[in-house]
């Protein structure tokens, strides 16, 4: 008990191992996997009807009647949905592209070629999507009603207060470890049963050991990959949550926040998560290595 750290409890040791283990690279992959220090800005889109036709920035169409102007210093301009050359949603795609060029001050106003009747289709297209638009307001107005909403909101509740980190990890690491050894087991025996006949009891013991090995290592790699796609997944998602929290809202007429949702805060909390199995799988990735080696110098 002397030896140990002031405050140390074994409680903790299932989160000290780890971070013991892979010490010596956790200060590289803290800079190397930390998250974006900011989520991509969306555009502010405010309703406006064009009196006087201009363009659109998504598609380079004409813009007259109704739209959406950016309130930002890019003051980009979209259509309300169907749009010029084949663009099946202007607005989504404006929404579903970071707002760069209102974080450099830069004007995103496009100039396009108009041709004869161009303004009539225009119109007709807004027409047709002023339709789509009523269709999906009346479906999510019947979802509402179903109580479905409702119930979505109880379980992200639900999983909000019951979510524990610490907890988390934990399982992460039992899991991890007796997976692991599980699997190192069952191939050591196999291998043995299999060889002895042909090989003798002692190279038996040797090829079972050696087998056991390179699959714990192979095995260790896979996991570990796994894990670092996983986090680099979360930091995407981290970054573009404004745009999927702005294009919901706007194009499905959700506010995920309402609903107890945040895409920025659960991608923050898993990719905690991920980096602490990045430290569990650095450590055993080290012993796997070190075991190899020693097996095949001994077979």
């Amino acid at each position: 008990q002397a030896s140990l750290a002031p405050g140390f409890k074994l409680a903790d040791a299932p989160f000290f191992l780890p971070t013991f283990v892979g010490r010596s690279l956790s200060g590289e992959m803290s800079s190397a996997f930390s998250p974006p220090s900011s989520p991509l800005q969306p555009h502010k889109l405010k309703a406006k009807v064009f009196l006087v036709p201009t363009w659109c920035s998504n598609c380079k169409g004409v813009l007259v009647g109704s739209g959406f102007e950016c309130t930002g210093p890019c003051k980009m301009r979209c259509h309300i949905g169907l749009g010029a050359n084949q663009a099946e949603h202007c607005k989504a795609e404006l929404l579903l592209k970071p707002c760069e060029a209102c974080q450099a001050g830069e004007s995103g106003q496009v100039h396009g070629q108009y041709k004869f009747g161009d303004m009539t289709k225009q119109i007709f297209r807004n027409e047709h999507q002023k339709i789509k638009d009523m269709v999906v307001k009346e479906a999510l107005k019947e979802q509402r009603g179903f109580g479905k909403f409702d119930k979505l909101k109880s379980y992200a509740e639900a999983i909000h207060d019951k979510w524990d980190p610490q907890m988390v990890k934990q399982y992460l690491l039992y899991g991890v470890l007796l997976s692991n050894i599980a699997i190192f087991i069952l191939i050591y025996w196999l291998v043995l049963v299999i060889a002895w006949p042909a090989h003798g009891y002692e190279r038996a013991i040797l090829l079972g050991w050696f087998e056991a090995v390179s699959n714990f290592a192979s095995l260790t790699l896979f996991e570990g990959v796994l894990a670092v796609a996983v986090h680099l997944l979360l930091h995407q998602v981290l970054l573009y949550s404004e745009l999927i929290h702005g294009f919901v809202r706007e194009i499905l007429q959700i506010d995920l926040r309402d609903l107890q949702i945040d895409v920025q805060r659960a991608s923050l909390a898993l990719s905690e998560v991920t980096f602490y199995a990045l430290q569990i799988f650095g450590g055993m990735g080290i012993l796997s290595v070190s075991m190899w080696f020693r097996a095949v110098a001994i077979v």
